[in-house]
């Protein structure tokens, strides 16, 4: 891992955006190119709040917690960085993966 920051860090807890922020920011890495990965409505809502891409590791893919992608593994992650969806102007730079 690069980089790790708990709540115990920032002082706070999700779905409030300032641990994911400050991850982002010890990565050199905008919203724009960062995937929030994980299994809770908080976590939707801290990506959301943080203005990351959010992605739901759920089993039977049916809960709507808002997330911009659903996965029922985490073998899924991949997927939706290498189909690129989103805009072509926001194609380019690294990608990082932010795991609850």
């Amino acid at each position: 891992m690069d980089c790790v920051v708990s709540s115990c860090d920032v002082g706070v807890r999700k779905p409030h955006p300032s641990g994911l922020t400050t991850l982002m920011r010890q990565l050199k890495v905008g919203p724009d190119h960062a995937f929030y990965v994980g299994n809770e409505e908080k976590d939707m809502a801290c990506a959301k709040n943080a203005g990351a891409r959010s992605i739901l590791l759920a089993p039977d893919e049916t809960a709507d917690y808002g997330q911009t992608h659903s996965i029922k593994d985490i073998s899924g992650v991949l997927n939706h960085v290498l189909r690129r969806e989103r805009p072509p102007s926001q194609q380019r730079g690294k990608e990082s993966f932010l795991c609850s």
